[in-house]
């Protein structure tokens, strides 16, 4: 059973056996989900989390929106006063209001980082579409192969999984529909674009989302089905790769043509 966790992408699948959780990928799956780039609860690092996870206050990434409940308890903890405590309450209430793409990577799918949980959420709109997905359907998500359709449907099919989701949505974490891009007819479309190195002129998720405005696939690794590369500063290895497939170069001057004309 695959658990929610955030192994790296090149270790081996850890799975469990029995009907026993396994701690170390339990804490894992708490730390990640706390991260800043997946709910992004502030206060509640490493240390409280393990703290409360060996105390028995929380098992699973669902059980901290019932933290609350535990408030008495997590202030006779050392360091952790009553202020303390109601910073972190008061960030794990504010993060139940977040995005479909946060959510998605916060679940700490094998090889679904924090582009293929955009791509997902903009390919499926909603979460009940991609957990329902077939491998084959999975696959059609720009930037995923088949061994990341095969996890993700996988992870979606656990109990323990699914039992998570549903306690989590119970809770009340939610987030705004998912306005998806239809890119027939546009500039774009049909093409897959990979976007490395420092722009000058805005972030890259700032350039992917003018990018898919477009109508354009965004990728986050080179392949012969690369249509361009927009490369800024210290581009690195992806340029390499792609000076070497022959895959056209952009400029960040030529992009800025290109989205603003």
């Amino acid at each position: 059973m695959i658990r929610l966790s955030s192994l790296p992408e090149d270790e081996a699948l850890a799975r469990c056996t029995g009907g026993l959780y396994c701690p170390a990928q339990q804490t894992e799956a708490l730390i990640h989900f706390v991260s800043r780039r997946a709910m992004d609860i502030d206060g509640l690092g490493e240390r409280w989390l393990i703290s409360f996870f060996e105390h028995g206050l929380i098992k699973t990434v669902a059980d901290i929106y019932q933290l609350h409940n535990h408030a008495d308890e997590m202030v006779t903890f050392e360091k952790l006063g009553e202020k303390s405590v109601q910073n972190i309450i008061n960030a794990i209430e504010a993060s139940k209001h977040t995005t479909l793409a946060r959510f998605i990577y916060a679940l700490g799918i094998r090889g679904v980082g924090e582009g293929t949980a955009q791509n997902f959420a903009q390919q499926f709109g909603d979460l009940d579409s991609l957990m329902a997905a077939s491998i084959e359907t999975l696959i059609k998500t720009p930037d995923v192969g088949e061994i990341t359709a095969e996890l993700t449907y996988e992870f979606f099919r656990a109990p323990h999984n699914i039992e998570v989701i549903t306690a989590l949505r119970a809770a009340g974490v939610h987030w705004d529909k998912v306005e998806q891009v239809a890119s027939e007819g546009l500039p774009l479309d049909g093409q897959t674009w990979v976007i490395t190195g420092a722009l000058d002129s805005m972030a890259r998720d700032e350039a992917k989302a003018k990018l898919q405005a477009l109508g354009a696939k965004v990728s986050g690794s080179i392949s012969a089905k690369t249509t361009a590369l927009l490369a800024g500063d210290k581009a690195g290895s992806k340029l390499t790769k792609a000076e070497k497939l022959g895959i056209k170069i952009v400029g960040e001057e030529e992009f800025l043509a290109l989205v603003e004309g």
